[in-house]
C-alpha cells in the first residue's frame, strides 16, 4: 500500500471532556502511530452530528485528503456513530483510494477488505450504541 501523506483525527463530544485526558491519549496514540503532529486535527463536536457540522472533520475529508493518503483514528466511533453517515464516508473514502484505519478495528493493506471489515464492525457499533441508549431510557 502506497501512503502520500497520513492524517489523524481527535474528537470529544463535550466541552467537558476537553479538560480530561481523551484528547491528550488519542493525540499521543496518533503521533505513535506515524501521524505528524501538523496533521492531527481536533475536535470538539458529538459524533452523532452529521459531519458537515463538524467543521474540521468536513474541511478534512473534503479538501485536504488526496489520493493514497491515510486517514486514522483512534475508534471508529470517533468519525460517526450514525450507520448512514459512516457509510457515505467510507464509499467516499474509498472511491479516492484513502485509506482509512480505526485502530479499534483490524485493518489491512486492502482497501477492499477494510471497508468489509469497517462495514461489519460499524453496523455493530451503531446497534450496541442504540441498545445503551434503551437501557438509559428505561433507567429513568
Amino acid at each position: 500500500m502506497k501512503v502520500n501523506q497520513k492524517y489523524g483525527y481527535v474528537r470529544v463530544s463535550s466541552k467537558s471532556q476537553e479538560s480530561n485526558s481523551s484528547i491528550r491519549s488519542q493525540t499521543k496514540e496518533l503521533i505513535y502511530q506515524g501521524i505528524p503532529k501538523n496533521n492531527l486535527r481536533i475536535e470538539i463536536r458529538s459524533a452523532a452530528t452529521t459531519i458537515h457540522k463538524r467543521p474540521f472533520f468536513q474541511k478534512l475529508v473534503e479538501e485536504e485528503l488526496q489520493e493514497n493518503d491515510l486517514l486514522m483514528m483512534t475508534k471508529i466511533d470517533r468519525c460517526s456513530q450514525n450507520r448512514l453517515e459512516f457509510l457515505k464516508l467510507q464509499d467516499n473514502l474509498f472511491q479516492r483510494s484513502i485509506t482509512f484505519v480505526a485502530l479499534d478495528i483490524p485493518h489491512s493493506n486492502d482497501l477492499a477488505i477494510n471497508k468489509l471489515i469497517a462495514t461489519s464492525l460499524s453496523a455493530i457499533a451503531v446497534f450496541e450504541n442504540d441498545q445503551r441508549k434503551e437501557r438509559q431510557r428505561l433507567e429513568i
